[in-house]
Parts: C-alpha cells; structure tokens; sequence
C-alpha cells in the first residue's frame, strides 16, 4: 500500500460554500415552480448578491482548512442572507409608500406608433383600448421613491412614446407581501394603429395580451418572474423575445402561422408538437403561404420559454 505523499496530505479540502448556493438556487427554482414561493423573491435575492463573495472569501480563508470551518461559514452566511431577507420583507418602515398616476395619452394626428415600456418591479398587465383616440391609457401604481417618465412626441405622422420610472428600484416593495401591496402597472394600448412596441419587464408578475394589437414589430425583454404573452392573432409581424429568470410562456392564436428560432439559455424551451424542426428553427405547418404569420426569434434566460399554438374558438 503506498503513502501519501506531503503534496497530497496538504490538499485542500473542497469547500462546502458553492455546493451549498447551487442547492440553493435550485430549492427556490423548485419553489417558484410549484407556486410555493413568488418570483419577486429574485428581487430581494439580488440585492445580496455581494453575499456570495464574501463567502466564497471566507471559505478559501478559513473553510478549506477542515470540514468544520466550512460549515461554520456556510451557517453564518445562511444566518446572515435569512436576517437580511427579514428585514427586507418584514421590518417596519423599510417599504415606502405607493404612488398611483393615471395615464392617458391621445394620439391625435399620427396613423403609426412606436411604445417603449420600461417597468421595475411590480406586477404588469398590458391589453388592448377598443374604440379610443387614445394611444395608451391606464393606471400605475410605484415606488414613491420613483418619478413616473413619460415622453410623447409626433414626427412625420409617426407618434413615439415612452414610459419608465427614473429613481431607486425598491426591490423590498416587491418582497413585502403584507397585505397583498405590491406596484401595479395596468395598460391598454391602441388596437387600431399599426405599432412598434417595445417592453421590458422587471421583477414581478406579467401578463402581456396583445392578441388585438396591429403589431409590425415587437421586442420583449424579460427580467425576473413569470411572463405570460399572447401574440397579434392577425398581420405579419417580426418578433424578438428575450427570456430572463423565470418562466416566459408565449401563446400563439390560432389561424396564425410562425416561424421560431430559439436558442435555450439554462433551462429549456419547448415547442408545439406539430411544428418542424431544422436545427434551431422551428415552424408551424403552412407557414410560407400564410396571409397572417410571425417570425419569432427566442433567447432562453435561466428558466424555461414554452410556446403554445392555441386551437380555435
């Protein structure tokens, strides 16, 4: 039997601190699926990520030395993460109030559109004005540590509008689930004027039904959570969707054929059954003599993207 040799005796031990975080992630991930645990927790969750570095720190400081003081970091970094998320969530005074701003924009001689929406946290959800010279309209509800921007103008006969808050992201807000609070963001846009629409969505819920909307192009960033879209159910639209951390289901109406390019990032993305695979790209049956149809280009996050073709009504 041969000796282990210096080298090999003074080996560092593996530490326990990365295995540890891996597990963890995953145990929320499951949480987050079973719909035990709320996806604005990632909001929280990323206000510690500094965390992490310390205890990595610490584990090659004084955690490979032996299997005790490993564990002894990872205790005092679960102790440390679980009292910082308690103050987050349940500490008096640390969430402030909520803001509630009524919007309503017309869009008076312009015959095209182009809509950016830029949300923080909070829950989203976007629908269609019937009916309205409005170009979008609802109620927001924010952070009053945040200013409501919005900028409007008309060139050519093309109206460019844009939403977002400028100030401190209160990701506590989103955690505090006392009372239910939380910021709502509620908008309907035009459904009879051909539109850009661009979206980026934050950490929260979304539900985005664009079922009715003239759509000729669309870009969707999404951030932490769950996102729900249904597409235009008619035209011809070129469509970018970009997954974050989270579940991002994307429906497609019936009578509406696609194409989709889709690249999974860590997670999966699944597509119908009866569309045709050729590498990366997938599409549905008919799609190059269909008057209505998408090209749609999908980038996984960390997560899943599932797209569904919905049956007709």
């Amino acid at each position: 039997m041969s000796t282990p040799t210096l080298a090999q005796e003074r080996r560092p031990r593996p530490g326990l601190v990365g295995p540890t975080i891996l597990i963890g992630l995953g145990l929320i991930f499951l949480l987050n699926n079973l719909g035990i645990l709320g996806w604005e927790v990632w909001g929280a969750l990323l206000r510690l990520w500094p965390l992490a570095l310390i205890a990595v720190g610490l584990d090659l400081m004084f955690g490979r030395r032996s299997t005790l003081g490993s564990l002894l970091v990872v205790v005092l970094m679960l102790a440390v993460a679980g009292g910082a998320l308690w103050y987050l969530n349940a500490w008096p005074g640390t969430a402030p109030g909520l803001t509630t701003e009524a919007i309503s924009q017309p869009i008076g001689q312009a015959d095209r559109a182009n809509v950016s929406i830029t949300m923080g946290v909070g829950s989203l959800s976007v629908g269609a004005l019937t009916e309205s010279s409005d170009l979008i309209a609802g109620t927001i509800s924010h952070s009053s540590r945040e200013q409501l921007v919005r900028e409007f103008n008309v060139s050519g006969g093309v109206a460019s509008y844009a939403l977002r808050v400028d100030g401190k992201d209160d990701w506590s807000m989103s955690f505090d689930n006392r009372g239910g609070r939380g910021p709502v963001w509620d908008l309907r846009l035009n459904a009879g004027v051909p539109m850009q629409l661009n979206l980026a969505t934050g950490a929260g819920q979304a539900t985005i039904d664009l079922e009715r909307l003239r759509l000729e192009n669309l870009k969707i960033s999404t951030g932490v959570g769950q996102t729900t879209i249904t597409l235009p159910q008619s035209g011809r639209l070129s469509a970018k969707i970009d997954g974050g951390v989270g579940q991002t289901t994307i429906k497609i109406p019936a009578g509406m054929a696609a194409r989709v390019t889709a690249s999974a990032g860590i997670g999966q993305v699944r597509m119908p059954d009866s569309f045709s695979r050729q590498d990366r790209t997938y599409t549905s049956p008919g799609y190059d003599a269909a008057e209505n149809r998408i090209e749609l280009t999908v980038s996984g996050g960390i997560g899943s993207i599932v797209v569904q073709q919905l049956s007709g009504r």
